[in-house]
């Protein structure tokens, strides 16, 4: 019985150190560092990097769910510490612009392919002076037996 406990706890110990971690990762990939190198919190390695993540520890043990870990740090230091723009409101256009410039890009070029084909079907390829005269044709037609 004695060992059955012990292993249930150091099981409970171990799936909660595991859990810990997970969501520690889960939060350092949704949020920047704010020391200025522009990258995303669990690619950083400098002291700003370690004082988040510390902080953000420190909350997990006290029981402090991830999403208000966000909250605290996006009201300290506004959306720039997001890593993803919300998909709400003025910042969906950072989400729907990709997309809609990429389909006028295809469309513009998709017109311009087709206008210039259009062109060129178009363009009539005069006869050289004197395709008309009918030794020429003849002339044409002995020199194509000789690569025919």
């Amino acid at each position: 019985m004695k060992r059955f406990l012990t292993s249930s706890l150091f099981l409970f110990v171990w799936t909660t150190v595991l859990a810990g971690a997970a969501t520690l990762s889960d939060i350092e990939k949704q949020l920047m560092c704010m020391c200025g190198c522009g990258m995303v919190l669990s690619s950083c390695q400098c002291g700003t990097a370690e004082e988040f993540r510390t902080e953000i520890l420190t909350k997990l043990e006290q029981g402090v769910p991830p999403d208000q870990i966000i909250q605290d740090f996006v009201a300290r230091y506004g959306e720039t510490v997001l890593a993803a723009p919300t998909k709400s409101g003025f910042n969906l256009t950072a989400w729907i612009t990709p997309f809609v410039a990429l389909i006028l890009g295809l469309s513009a070029l998709f017109w311009v392919v087709r206008t210039l084909a259009h062109r060129y079907r178009l363009q009539t390829v005069s006869p050289p002076p004197g395709a008309q005269h009918p030794g020429f044709r003849k002339q044409v037609d002995e020199r194509l037996k000789d690569y025919l």
